[in-house]
């Protein structure tokens, strides 16, 4: 394997967003995402860079995942906030160390200022759980609560 890791490029897209329904397929909850919805994230993200970034994973030249991650500041910690909102590894790529590199990579970043890392794992999701408790992620003394904006 030749893993790198690149900034996201309009040619990636399509890929990309085969990816990412591939994500949310994999929700028990039954979420879904829209090619409307997914390019409305890429839009974002390519308009204002202050709210995130999306990163393209490399073997060689093949897409092997992505990974969204969104920037907040917080009071609270003094500092950057890096929030993991998606990563993904396609199927035959799991397992090879690639999520482990990938947050390895993010910590020793020196162009990045951050005070944490934050994500959130599905329940149902123990070999996710497993690994980034091994990175050192640790449960927050938090409950996450989300009020969501009626639609018009």
């Amino acid at each position: 394997m030749n893993i790198s890791y690149r900034k996201f490029e309009a040619a990636d897209r399509a890929q990309v967003v085969s990816m990412i329904q591939d994500f949310y397929n994999d929700d028990p909850a039954g979420k879904s995402k829209t090619e409307d919805q997914i390019y409305k994230s890429f839009e974002a993200f390519e308009k204002h860079p202050d709210y995130g970034s999306i990163t393209i994973i490399n073997d060689g030249d093949k897409i092997v995942g992505y990974c969204i991650i969104v920037n907040f500041y917080s009071n609270e910690y003094g500092g950057l906030i890096l929030n993991i909102d998606e990563l993904y590894i396609i199927s035959e790529y799991r397992g090879k160390g690639i999520s482990t590199d990938f947050v390895r990579y993010l910590k020793e970043r020196k162009d990045l200022e951050f005070v944490a890392m934050e994500l959130e794992v599905l329940p149902y999701n123990a070999r996710a759980l497993k690994l980034y408790e091994k990175l050192g992620f640790v449960k927050s003394d938090r409950s996450y609560l989300m009020l969501k904006k009626p639609k018009a």
